[in-house]
């Protein structure tokens, strides 16, 4: 074996296998960061996942912030996070955090972040770590906007760490890197240390997501320190059951609208989706930031599932009538059944040709530093229907007044029961109603 191939295979060891005792041990290029070792500049702080990071970290840590923004002014920034942070944070007493909280006008896609020559000077100087939220997430667009933001903005968030005072940057990725295979592709899984591996990408977002990987593998293995979150579907907040503003750019979203709107949907018992409440992948994520060596990849992903049959069982307790059909009439009978197109096009296909990721690696080590992911319950996929219908999102149900505590007492248990006992309900055969009244 080369000297050459020996120093890639140590750096990949490093990077998504290290032992558990080799994550937290301080060796060099794997620091632990601690505020007191400067401020933390945080980018994409108004998004749904950088909000609750911002949150977790103010409440979590002793952390002073500074949030890039676009916005025309420093007055109109604060604005605009704080009615954010409250938004999303109904009776959070926001006023103490506020003194932690700075603001500078940017642009993470812009040259040298779009800041003046002093300001880029003093932030290189005095900030200890740069966490990375920002991105376009639309999956729908013109790819230039993809690549300018989700990997020419890390390229220059890289040149700032690696400028001024010694600093890591932590950057939020996807699971979406792992893309797509052709059939028979020899890899059954993809673990924490992959990722060039001759996979394609269905759209811009995908593959602008997995060029800032690459880049920042780059300038790991040439010692800048840091760690990068692969983070699957973030879903509601585990306890309000509140989802992003944009609620309809979010794809389970619009598969549960377009459910109530058509009263009918395929039949999938065995197609399931793993959400991570965003509060969860928050806390997930600043566990690993604070208490983790930097230097690893990880995922950010729950290990439990909720398949499409447990979203028909909830809106079923609220009144929606959905009739289920084999795949096969439903491709057949749809467009009799109904012209609605928007609706429609929500509804899932084929299953695209990629592999899971193996994020068992992951869960051990947050498991080491005290965090488990919550098991979802039917109660939370009531809260959050409940609060798709209160933003007009989705048609209230029939019989809406008689109020949603009743019908949340009503769908309680039935998905966290089930998933401690590693158990999946039955769903009914295709064709049988899973709400009273449904035709077809």
């Amino acid at each position: 074996m080369s000297e050459r191939t020996s120093s890639k295979n140590r750096t990949l060891a490093r990077w998504g296998q290290r032992s558990s005792s080799a994550a937290g041990s301080g060796e060099p290029g794997a620091p632990r960061w601690r505020p007191e070792e400067g401020r933390l500049l945080l980018t994409g702080a108004t998004g749904f996942l950088g909000s609750h990071l911002l949150l977790d970290l103010l409440e979590h840590t002793a952390a002073e912030l500074t949030c890039l923004s676009r916005a025309a002014s420093k007055e109109a920034a604060r604005t605009a996070l704080l009615q954010r942070l409250a938004w999303y944070f109904p009776g959070c007493e926001l006023s103490r955090y506020e003194p932690r909280i700075a603001v500078e006008l940017g642009d993470v896609a812009a040259p040298r972040l779009g800041l003046s020559e002093g300001v880029y000077a003093e932030l290189a100087a005095s900030h200890g770590l740069i966490l990375n939220v920002a991105g376009n997430v639309s999956h729908a667009g013109a790819s230039e906007q993809f690549f300018g933001v989700n990997t020419r903005g890390v390229a220059e968030l890289v040149q700032l760490a690696r400028s001024g005072a010694p600093k890591a940057l932590h950057h939020i990725s996807t699971t979406s890197v792992i893309g797509e295979f052709p059939q028979g592709a020899p890899l059954s899984a993809f673990s924490e240390a992959r990722l060039q591996e001759g996979q394609s990408f269905r759209d811009a977002y995908d593959e602008s997501k997995y060029r800032a990987e690459v880049l920042l593998r780059q300038a790991f293995a040439e010692g800048l320190a840091g760690s990068v979150y692969r983070v699957g579907y973030v879903a509601p907040h585990s306890i309000t059951g509140r989802f992003q503003p944009n609620i309809q750019q979010n794809y389970v979203s619009l598969y549960v609208r377009a459910c109530t709107r058509l009263g009918f949907a395929p039949h999938l018992p065995e197609r399931r989706i793993q959400p991570t409440p965003v509060d969860s992948a928050a806390r997930a994520i600043i566990t690993l930031l604070t208490g983790a060596g930097a230097g690893g990849t990880y995922y950010i992903q729950t290990p439990h599932t909720v398949s499409h049959y447990d979203i028909h069982r909830v809106l079923h307790a609220f009144g929606y009538s959905i009739r289920l059909l084999s795949m096969a009439d439903f491709v057949a009978r749809a467009g009799e059944l109904s012209a609605d197109d928007e609706a429609l096009a929500a509804m899932p296909g084929l299953e695209p040709r990629t592999v899971p990721a193996d994020s068992d690696w992951s869960r051990r080590e947050l498991r080491e530093l005290g965090f488990e992911y919550p098991v979802p319950t039917s109660a939370w996929l009531a809260r959050f229907i409940r609060h798709a219908i209160e933003v007009g999102f989705i048609q209230r149900p029939p019989h809406w007044e008689l109020g949603v505590p009743a019908l949340e007492l009503a769908a309680e248990g039935a998905l966290d029961e089930r998933q401690e006992r590693g158990e999946r309900q039955a769903a009914p055969e295709p064709g049988a109603l899973s709400g009273a009244g449904a035709q077809a």
